[in-house]
């Protein structure tokens, strides 16, 4: 439980993260003169924490080595999360019915952003675990050079 919940605050953060300058980068682009409300807050932090609730699972059932069942996974994860985000455009107002074909274009972009973000923060953890590994190893082959010295100066 303490693994998933690990999870899913890092997918709530990236996902959150990347909603709102995904938002900012196209309310810049249409020069829309996007304002702040709390409501929006509200309604992002919200469709992040769904969307995380939904791509957390995911993150334990993905561990495969079949390359189809991870790409029919990845699929059917970006299916829930467009399904997701569409009925939360339509209750929230984000869009009409003749803009709803952008969202999947909106969660394809927060998608890539969250799996950069997740690998970036995976090779950092990767890769300090792996210098505790060669530390916790140098440290081991100094005690036993230690104690190989120690024998041969006790004969």
């Amino acid at each position: 439980m303490k693994r998933f919940f690990k999870v899913f605050i890092g997918f709530f953060s990236s996902i959150t993260t990347s909603i709102v300058a995904i938002m900012s980068v196209v309310c810049a682009l249409e020069n829309f003169a996007w304002q702040l409300s709390p409501y929006i807050l509200v309604q992002i932090l919200l469709s992040g924490a769904v969307t995380a609730l939904t791509t957390t699972p995911f993150e334990f059932i993905t561990v495969t080595e079949s390359k189809v069942r991870l790409v029919l996974l990845s699929l059917l994860q970006y299916v829930l999360l467009c399904g997701e985000m569409m009925l939360f455009g339509w209750l929230f107002g984000w869009f009409g019915p003749s803009e709803i074909w952008q969202m999947p274009i909106y969660v394809a972009a927060v998608y890539v952003l969250v799996v950069i973000i997740m690998y970036i923060a995976t090779k950092r953890e990767a890769d300090e675990l792996t210098r505790a590994i060669i530390k916790n190893n140098r440290a081991k082959a100094e005690e036993k050079i230690t104690e190989n010295k120690k024998r041969r100066d006790a004969l």
